[in-house]
């Protein structure tokens, strides 16, 4: 590309066939030029214009050469933070916010002013009513000193015990930390049925309730746990009706009073309700072709493939497993037919539920290893067991697999239960009779408490 005399250029060019046309750059441009030129001198470099009023020649580094901004920050205008990274090493987002660092010299170059007159800006004060973050956080125990050391308190002795900090409103010294306490929460049981064998409605059982089997167990979450499926069933099912909680059936045996409330459970109507039904294993039958008995005609009009809710039925496992918030286990105890009990573990509350169950089998109870049961009872919080007989009915009755309220008690100490719940009442005792078993149980307990179930009892465990 030749370069033509007064700076102008020709450039020759064009499609084939046709004639080329030169063409000039601006006067301008040619104008902006010539005066660069000038002022670079022949050797084509920018002449020195030396170093700048008050600095000497070289800048603030000699063994570096001359000094030079970093470009973006000097188009911020941001000179005392690029002084304070130059300094100190340290980010100039650190030193906006006021951080500790090294101790300046308080050395000068030129104009810049040394570090420890930067311009701090002080960190925005702390919520007083939160934490910065919801883990626990352990502080001085209340009396006992503001948590520094006995030199920085200006007074002699040690630091007293830690409390754990209630993570959620300030540093306010709250309930000393002990194992397990900060994992348990409320477990909520309900009795809605607590007769036995075939309900018995009347005057004279209205205290104690005349459905048969039927226990809620709740805690915070999306599940919801149901013991056995006797009458009472079908009030709990009111209950829950459209609720949308996932429903886990534990059901300990198959026997009508505690199967006969399942076509009458509104839950099991409700197209897409997620619900799931555990019963003990078998090695002959399934669980449905067994439930499927009683939920088919002749004894019912619907069979159990009829039904809306979207429902699994399990057999019950040896080893623990986990139904939302529920640690359950399951295991084979005393009574004609297979019968399991459950344990049910959530939130560090334990709850054993042994509704029909002979752990004497006509005699008094063995050592704890060899006790029926005993494995689910042991340290629960509260145990639901079989109660049903007096010692009198008993004596013509063993082997029927059931227990008199002197078993029941036994196994509860044994087992070191706080609190036992009689269940599973017989169906011709009124409540003037019940009400003496439970006084006699409290008598013959040597620790913990007794009590009668009734029908819409609720606890918490």
């Amino acid at each position: 590309m030749p370069e033509a005399a007064g700076f102008d250029l020709v450039i020759s060019g064009g499609d084939v066939g046709h004639p080329a046309r030169p063409r000039t750059w601006p006067r301008t441009w040619r104008r902006r030029t010539w005066r660069r030129r000038q002022r670079r001198g022949p050797a084509g470099h920018r002449a020195d214009p030396g170093p700048p009023a008050g600095r000497p020649a070289g800048g603030g580094h000699p063994a570096r050469g001359r000094r030079r901004r970093h470009a973006l920050l000097q188009r911020a205008g941001r000179a005392d933070l690029w002084t304070a990274i130059r300094r100190d090493r340290r980010p100039a987002r650190r030193r906006a916010l006021g951080h500790p660092g090294p101790p300046s010299t308080g050395r000068t170059s030129g104009t810049h002013r040394p570090v420890a007159q930067q311009p701090r800006h002080p960190r925005p004060p702390a919520d007083p009513c939160r934490l910065p973050d919801a883990r626990p956080r352990w502080g001085p125990a209340a009396g006992r000193g503001d948590g520094r050391p006995a030199g920085e308190r200006g007074g002699a002795g040690a630091r007293g015990p830690r409390v754990l900090l209630d993570p959620g409103r300030g540093r306010r010294p709250a309930q000393a930390h002990r194992p397990g306490a900060l994992g348990r929460r409320p477990v909520n049981v309900t009795i809605w049925g607590s007769r036995g064998s075939i309900a018995s409605a009347g005057p004279e059982t209205d205290g104690y309730g005349g459905n048969t089997a039927c226990v809620t167990v709740e805690a915070p979450g999306e599940v919801i746990l149901i013991l056995d499926a006797g009458s009472g069933l079908r009030r709990a099912g009111k209950m829950l009706a459209g609720d949308g909680r996932i429903i886990h059936l534990l059901i300990t045996h198959l026997h009508m009073d505690h199967i006969q409330g399942l076509g009458f459970f509104r839950p099991l109507f409700e197209a897409g309700r997620e619900v799931h039904i555990w019963g003990p294993p078998s090695t002959t039958e399934s669980l449905r072709t067994r439930l499927g008995r009683y939920l088919s005609p002749p004894l019912f009009p619907i069979r159990l493939r009829d039904v809306e809710a979207a429902l699994t039925l399990h057999d019950a496992q040896t080893d623990a497993w986990r139904l939302g918030p529920f640690e359950v286990r399951a295991a084979t105890i005393i009574h004609p037919g297979a019968t399991i009990g459950y344990r049910i573990v959530s939130g560090g509350h334990t709850l054993a539920y042994l509704p029909d169950h002979e752990p004497a089998l006509g005699g008094t109870l063995a050592a704890a290893e060899w006790t029926s049961g005993h494995d689910l009872a042991a340290g629960a919080d509260l145990l639901i067991h079989d109660g049903q007989y007096t010692p009198q009915e008993y004596a013509v009755r063993v082997g029927w697999g059931h227990s008199t309220v002197g078993h029941a008690a036994a196994l509860a100490d044994q087992a070191g239960v706080r609190r036992l719940l009689l269940f599973h009442h017989e169906p011709d005792h009124d409540d003037g009779t019940i009400d003496g078993m439970v006084a006699e149980a409290k008598a013959l307990r040597r620790g913990g408490t007794v009590d009668g179930a009734a029908e819409g009892m609720r606890l918490a465990v």
